[in-house]
């Protein structure tokens, strides 16, 4: 699954996270303490707030399933003292991705999946939700490998309103990211938009070599007062588990505008 998250922050520094002087990634790494074992009860729904049952968990090499309840256990699972990266996945719903600073004793999960809806990209490759989150894309798309792709595209959009009193719960990993400068921050979200991009048959595709998609999401009208102008916009990255900055987007109206040039 292909997955951009775009996140619009401003960002303060994390002490308890990352306290360098100079914080780089193989710091941060390093500050993610010792590799320790600890256990690990949750629970999976979706956004109708319905458990979600036989998905599967990862924390680590070690691996659980949901019971009809939507819950989950796994104990010792391998973490560091200071960050514990979980992946939930099951047909029909978005790749679900936690971070956390673990404790003693069992540590309790809440993740929400968020439903794939794949349907035919329009003619004019321009793809829209009802809240006025619009993507443009301008250019061809490629497949895994790199190379052009010209068959039928499928693609599924969901948006993240940073509003949402469960955000903590639907959003990739944690409001943490890393800047164009190897910094690590602590980040405040103006809104989340995951697109993946497939052909007929369900492979992933990308934005192709060169070409981009103009992204336009309105700002919600409980951050509209202390919008910035121009603000900083981020991937996800699900090998690492924390956000990395990748160009900015700009006020205009009542929406921030950016262009990225790939979903992942």
């Amino acid at each position: 699954m292909l997955m951009l998250s775009t996140l619009f922050t401003s960002c303060e520094k994390d002490k308890n996270i990352n306290d360098s002087n100079e914080n780089n990634q193989s710091e941060f790494i390093l500050e993610q303490g010792a590799s320790i074992q600890r256990d690990f009860i949750g629970v999976i729904k979706n956004q109708a707030n319905v458990p979600i049952s036989n998905a599967t968990v990862n924390i680590g090499p070690k691996i659980g399933l949901t019971d009809a309840k939507g819950v989950f256990v796994i104990k010792g699972a391998n973490v560091k003292e200071l960050f514990a990266y979980i992946e939930v996945s099951k047909t029909g719903y978005l790749k679900g991705l936690k971070t956390i600073v673990p404790i003693q004793g069992v540590n309790n999960v809440s993740i929400i999946l968020l439903t794939e809806n794949m349907q035919a990209l329009p003619l004019n490759n321009q793809i829209q939700l009802l809240n006025g989150v619009k993507v443009t894309f301008n250019g061809g798309f490629e497949d895994a490998t790199g190379n052009v792709y010209t068959g039928a595209v499928n693609y599924s959009m969901n948006y993240i309103d940073p509003a949402s009193p469960t955000i903590a719960n639907e959003m990739p990993g944690m409001l943490l990211g890393k800047t164009t400068l190897d910094d690590f921050e602590m980040l405040q979200t103006y809104g989340m938009l995951h697109v993946n991009l497939t052909d007929a048959t369900g492979n992933s595709l990308q934005i192709a070599t060169g070409g981009s998609a103009e992204i336009r999401m309105p700002i919600s009208s409980t951050l509209s007062g202390t919008a910035p102008a121009t603000i900083p916009l981020w991937s996800f990255d699900e090998d690492t588990g924390y956000w990395v900055e990748e160009g900015s987007a700009t006020k205009i109206g009542n929406e921030y505008v950016g262009a990225v040039s790939h979903f992942s």
